[in-house]
């Protein structure tokens, strides 16, 4: 049958007894008198909102949908944390106990930012497929873990790390076909999104892997004593990186994350190879 929604009577009731406050019901109420004749009076009444009263009333959309944050700027708890975690982890790379490991050990800064960000987008993204946040997160966290795992224990048959340099191609690709992507497969079975997602996020995820256990190996012939700093390091950023994606994805779109990370995994892999060079 319809829905039939309750009554104010109703409404009033329940909210005395559970003692909340109502701040906007749909359909009940008054109606904002607010109406637009062309796309750009909704531009210009947006550009006005935020020049006069300080918010952000741009509407949501997937790429953005953070339609209860009405800031122009990232939450000062936000940038607290990015912050400390920037201090903390530069703290720690001094406390190495060879200068030249230094560049190395930058490395671990930038991993723990990438994995985080690769993971909180792709697991946001195939919400809008799957149509389920606690499957998206389900099938993702467990495809990353056990390509991760399988990517670090494959490096050890691999003589020399040109094959990482798939990696932030792979993040760039994805960065311009994402949305395109996604919509093709939208019109699959739900079997077939599943597998999908699966593929995807286990091809990223064994690339991802490859890329901690080769560092820890080329710093332990300088000197193992740094590799505990450097977990320590990897650690710490991975909370900068999981405040970080949802900056990004809050003013520039989730799908940016993908380029951003590709941009870092490729910083990795030229660190990576200039330390080769020089040891």
């Amino acid at each position: 049958g319809e829905y039939e929604p309750m009554s104010p009577n109703l409404i009033s009731f329940k909210k005395r007894k559970r003692r909340g406050i109502i701040e906007f019901i749909p359909f009940l109420g008054e109606k904002m008198q607010i109406k637009f004749e062309s796309l750009g009076q909704l531009e210009n009444y947006i550009r006005k909102m935020e020049r006069d009263e300080g918010i952000d009333v741009e509407p949501a959309i997937d790429e953005r949908p953070f339609f209860h944050d009405f800031s122009l700027r990232p939450h000062w708890s936000f940038v607290s944390l990015c912050v400390i975690a920037i201090i903390v982890a530069i703290s720690m790379i001094l406390f190495t106990t060879r200068k030249r490991n230094y560049l190395l050990m930058s490395n671990f800064c930038l991993l723990g930012v990438g994995f985080m960000i690769v993971e909180i987008t792709t697991i946001q993204k195939f919400i809008y497929l799957l149509g389920s946040p606690l499957l998206s997160l389900g099938i993702v966290l467990f495809s990353f873990l056990v390509s991760c795992g399988i990517g670090g224990l494959l490096t050890m048959n691999f003589s020399k790390s040109n094959m990482l340099i798939l990696l932030p191609g792979i993040l760039a690709l994805l960065f311009f076909t994402i949305t395109r992507f996604l919509t093709i497969l939208d019109l699959m079975n739900e079997a077939l999104k599943i597998i999908s997602a699966v593929i995807i996020t286990l091809t990223l995820g064994f690339l991802i892997g490859m890329f901690s256990p080769t560092i820890i190996t080329m710093l332990a012939k300088n000197n193992g004593k740094d590799i505990g700093v450097a977990y320590g390091i990897n650690g710490i950023m991975s909370v900068f990186g999981s405040v970080f994606a949802i900056i990004i994805a809050k003013y520039f779109g989730y799908k940016f994350n993908f380029l951003i990370a590709a941009i870092i995994y490729f910083i990795v892999y030229l660190i990576m190879s200039v330390s080769t060079e020089k040891s």
